[in-house]
């Protein structure tokens, strides 16, 4: 079953329409891995995913930077041996609330609500709708500050909810709208719009992301960027000796890595995809496949991202591979580095 979050469902409100309303008539938003289609909340802002079992999340129109006002999460996860019944009662007792006696359903699929009350100025979980398909446990979830209702969305959601042909994540790699920051702002970088961020010491310099499988319960695809310096007197051309060497020293690799240039931009190069093996403490070794691209900023900075992929994944490996190119192709240098770069001093006579 999926373990019950804390703040993170910090979510849900009262949908009080009947069970046999009519869906709401507007364009479905589609998530292929999940196997679902719904209506978005309509003008709601949506967030970058931070787990893997999250669908999609967004956050009210009204709610400040880092401190919403109200919030809706979608989950996805492992029903294991759960019984619908023992989700609801783990949800209610999460909430203070209790499970809705009132018959309802999702898709057409047996669901049970769960609903709470917050009297307080802090963000609480106040509803959620669960249900279980085809062995997944799916979850709609509100949460709000006092003053503030997810009724009428939630209840948009769930009247629209239709179940599709569950896909595995290779089969939706269109980069997102939004390029994401990173490097403290040195530098941009677009990936596939379902992927979500893994929590870490400090996200604003490193992106964690992966492409969560809910079938598989596991990543399908992962992404590790950051921004290094370059010292100097270090060319862009030394920082790719240097990174072959040190995963060699590191065991990492055997061999060392082989650069080239993407779409012949000598300050752009991808590595050749090598084989290596893993392993967490007490786990069995495991081989994975690993890429490497380097993405010159300036003359003090590179962007390095490596890509993982787990053999395991299902999907043709040339479509992950073109893909890690698309990525290395979208890096581009930040507000930060743009501003650094216009500050910097220029000799007498010259111009940019």
């Amino acid at each position: 079953m999926m373990a019950l979050p804390g703040i993170l469902w910090a979510l849900l409100c009262l949908g009080a329409e009947p069970p046999d309303a009519q869906a709401p008539r507007g364009e479905l938003a589609i998530y292929p891995a999940a196997g679902v289609a719904f209506k978005e909340p309509a003008g709601w802002i949506g967030q970058v995913s931070d787990k893997g079992k999250t669908v999609a999340w967004w956050i009210s129109p009204d709610s400040e930077h880092g401190d919403p006002s109200a919030i809706i999460r979608i989950e996805c996860g492992r029903a294991q041996d759960a019984s619908l019944d023992e989700v609801a009662r783990g949800l209610a007792r999460n909430f203070r609330g209790v499970v809705d006696d009132q018959p309802t359903s999702m898709g057409g699929t047996h669901a049970l609500r769960i609903t709470a009350r917050n009297p307080g100025k802090a963000l609480r979980p106040v509803e959620a709708l669960a249900t279980i398909h085809d062995g997944l446990l799916y979850l709609i979830m509100g949460g709000v500050k006092a003053g503030h209702t997810v009724r009428d969305e939630l209840e948009s959601i769930r009247a629209s909810w239709t179940w599709k042909p569950i896909e595995p994540p290779s089969r939706d790699l269109t980069l997102g709208d939004k390029p994401l920051p990173f490097g403290g702002g040195a530098a941009t970088i677009n990936v596939p719009r379902h992927m979500h961020l893994y929590p870490g010491d400090d996200p604003a310099r490193i992106l964690d992301l992966g492409l969560h499988n809910f079938v598989r319960n596991e990543p399908d695809f992962l992404v590790y960027a950051q921004v290094v310096p370059l010292e100097p007197g270090v060319t862009f051309e030394d920082c790719q000796g240097q990174l072959s060497q040190g995963l060699q020293a590191q065991r990492v690799i055997k061999q060392p890595l082989e650069w080239r240039p993407l779409k012949d931009a000598p300050s752009r190069v991808i590595s050749d995809m090598v084989e290596a093996g893993t392993a967490n403490a007490g786990d069995p070794k495991r081989i994975v496949l690993l890429r490497w691209g380097l993405v010159k900023l300036d003359d003090r900075r590179v962007a390095s991202v490596n890509f993982t992929l787990p053999p395991e994944a299902p999907g043709d490996r040339d479509v992950y591979t073109d893909l890690m190119e698309r990525i290395v192709e979208s890096i581009r240098p930040g507000a930060d580095a743009a501003r650094a770069e216009e500050q910097e001093p220029q000799p007498a006579g010259t111009e940019r």
